[in-house]
C-alpha cells in the first residue's frame, strides 16, 4: 500500500497532539513565569547581551533588530508547541529575572535551560524556575526525565542541574548560529528529581 505524505502527516497528528504554548503562566513562592510576549523583549535585550549574544546568526554587535530574529523564532516555537519559552518576573514587583525554556522533539527527552539576570543571580531564581517548569512538563505534557545541558564553564548553572537531582551522562559541544561553540555537560533529571 502506498501511503502519501498527507495522509501520514494526518496520522502523526491525530497521535501526537497539538500544543500551543503562548498562554503558559506559572507561578511559584517568588516569582511568575509565563510565556514571552514581544513586549518583554527590550528588557531581556537589556540585561542578557553579551551573555546570549552568541545565539545570534549575525557576528557583529547585537542589536535590537538582531534579536528581534531570536525572538520570534520563540514566538513561532510557542504557538507550535516546539519550545516553552517562559519570562521569569518577581511575584510582588514583576521586576524581569531571567528566562527559562523547555525545549523538546518528537525523537529526543525534553531538554530545560534557564538564563537568569546577573544582579537577579545567585539567589536561587534559576533552580526555582527549572523545577516550576519541570513540575509542570510533567504534570501537563507527561514528560519524564529531562535533560539540562550546562556550559562547562559555569558554576551556577552546574549546581542548578546538581541541585534538580541531575546526574552528568554526557558532553556535547553546542554551536551557536554565530559560529562559536561552548563546551556543555549534560545532566539528566530523572522523574524522582
Amino acid at each position: 500500500m502506498n501511503v502519501g505524505t498527507s495522509q501520514v502527516e494526518a496520522a502523526v497528528s491525530i497521535r501526537i497532539p497539538a500544543r500551543d504554548f503562548r498562554t503558559v503562566m506559572l507561578q511559584t513562592e517568588r516569582m511568575l513565569l509565563r510565556s514571552f510576549v514581544p513586549g518583554d523583549a527590550a528588557e531581556i535585550f537589556a540585561h542578557a547581551f553579551p551573555a546570549v549574544s552568541h545565539y545570534l546568526a549575525d557576528r557583529s554587535a547585537p542589536t535590537p533588530e538582531s534579536f528581534e530574529t531570536l525572538w520570534r523564532a520563540w514566538l513561532e516555537d510557542l504557538a507550535n508547541g516546539r519550545e516553552a519559552t517562559l519570562v521569569a518576573r518577581d511575584a510582588n514587583t514583576f521586576e524581569f529575572l531571567g528566562v527559562v525554556g523547555l525545549h523538546f522533539t518528537l525523537h529526543a527527552e525534553a531538554e530545560v535551560g534557564v538564563w537568569i539576570k546577573d544582579s537577579a543571580s545567585g539567589r536561587g531564581f534559576g533552580l526555582e524556575a527549572v523545577a516550576a517548569m519541570i513540575a509542570w512538563a510533567r504534570r501537563e505534557l507527561g514528560v519524564g526525565s529531562v535533560l539540562f545541558a550546562a556550559a562547562e564553564s559555569s558554576e551556577s548553572s552546574r549546581r542548578i542541574a546538581e541541585q534538580a537531582g541531575g546526574s552528568p551522562v554526557g558532553h556535547r559541544m553546542q554551536r551557536h548560529p554565530s559560529g562559536t561553540t561552548t563546551a556543555m555537560v549534560v545532566y539528566r533529571i530523572p522523574q524522582s528529581g
